[in-house]
């Protein structure tokens, strides 16, 4: 382990990947989407396990029995949201509090999104290194002109992540902090795979050959 990743496990950061949704814009389950062989639920989880600073939970609640099934054998949790009907920020809620019973001890939190394929373990080290060199309590990727997720929310937050409501999900708590937030260069991050034809582009892409293949 080299020196900034033990650096990151001492922080205690946890990592959430939040893919309970019923993907309607797809029209299938996007997280059992197979890109150069790899499920984009599958591909996420690694890459948050890839991260190397600490437990991973990943969120599911559509399709929960299937979804599972991708993710046999990786080395994380599973939090099943039964209220993902409700929105992304019942997702945070379920993934925060199975995080902090299993490991009380965390101390920051990355929220990241499973259909984001370009996002590997390297990019999410962009928000712990930048978290642990400068100490800032909310770290953001920036991209396509705004700051979004992937994010880190130190444990200062965690009571509002805990109480956040609706569709808007942690952007809402960035927005409120706005300038507390250190935004990390993160165009990887821009890239997410809502609909088929959004699928075909991707497939069709220098990233999706190179950053999904087995």
């Amino acid at each position: 382990m080299n020196e900034l990743a033990a650096s990151n496990r001492e922080e205690k950061i946890g990592i959430i990947v939040l893919a309970a949704g019923a993907s309607v814009r797809m029209g299938t389950p996007k997280q059992l989407l197979k890109i150069n062989g790899i499920s984009l639920i599958r591909h996420a989880a690694q890459n948050a396990i890839d991260c190397n600073c600490g437990p991973v939970v990943v969120v599911i609640g559509a399709n929960a029995g299937l979804i599972t099934l991708e993710v046999n054998g990786l080395a994380m949790e599973i939090a099943v949201n039964q209220d993902w009907k409700s929105g992304m920020s019942s997702s945070i809620r379920c993934g925060l509090k199975a995080l902090l019973v299993a490991h009380p001890e965390t101390e920051s939190v990355i929220l990241f999104l499973a259909d984001q394929p370009n996002v590997t373990g390297t990019s999410l080290r962009k928000l712990t290194t930048a978290h642990v060199q400068c100490g800032s309590a909310l770290v953001a990727a920036s991209y396509s002109g705004h700051v979004g997720t992937p994010a880190l929310f130190s444990r200062t937050y965690f009571d509002e992540l805990l109480k956040v409501e609706g569709q808007g999900g942690a952007k809402k708590i960035l927005e409120l902090h706005a300038t507390r937030v250190l935004s990390v260069d993160f165009p990887e991050a821009a890239c997410d795979l809502d609909t088929p034809e959004e699928v075909a582009d991707f497939t069709k892409s220098d990233a999706g050959k190179m950053k999904i293949s087995t």
